[in-house]
């Protein structure tokens, strides 16, 4: 069991450090890269770093997981509020903007419960993998935006 300092360290400093240290370095990707590719890659490092966090016991694997988590959240704040300039149409910003923001809302009411509730049935380290596997699957299902991402890459240039 570890002591209340190191899981503050492991869930709370060590990904918030990560992600504050790394926003300027997402920052400058997000604008010379291809968004959906931009996206792929934090999506397998959450997924790695939910992996890692959830299937081991080992408090370095632990934190390393965490580290990754605050890795791909700080290229997920850019990514999140910023994609409405790569996709909306001009003067359509707000309207895609205000749906995302709808949508983000809903997973944030209901992806707790399904977690819990998924943690209850199959346990954590489970859940962790069936985290890492839709991030697997969401990757997966961006590929063939590959080239609809370059496109609108090459149009803002």
């Amino acid at each position: 069991e570890a002591s209340p300092v190191i899981v503050a360290l492991i869930i709370t400093i060590i990904p918030e450090t990560t992600r504050f240290l790394f926003i300027p370095f997402w920052a400058r990707l997000f604008d010379c890269m291809n968004f959906i590719v931009l996206r792929m890659i934090l999506n397998i490092l959450f997924g790695i770093g939910i992996a890692l966090f959830f299937i081991s016991k080992n408090l370095l694997i632990i934190g390393t997981g965490s580290a990754l988590i605050g890795l791909a959240f700080a290229g997920g704040s850019i990514a999140w509020a910023l994609w409405v300039t790569k996709y909306a149409p001009p003067g359509k910003v707000s309207a895609y903007m205000s749906v995302h923001v709808c949508l983000t809302g809903i997973r944030g009411t209901v992806g707790p419960i399904i977690g819990y509730w998924t943690a209850a049935k199959v346990g954590a380290s489970m859940t962790g993998w069936i985290s890492c596997g839709l991030m697997v699957l969401a990757t997966v299902m961006l590929i063939t935006e590959i080239k609809h991402g370059r496109s609108k890459m090459l149009a803002t240039s």
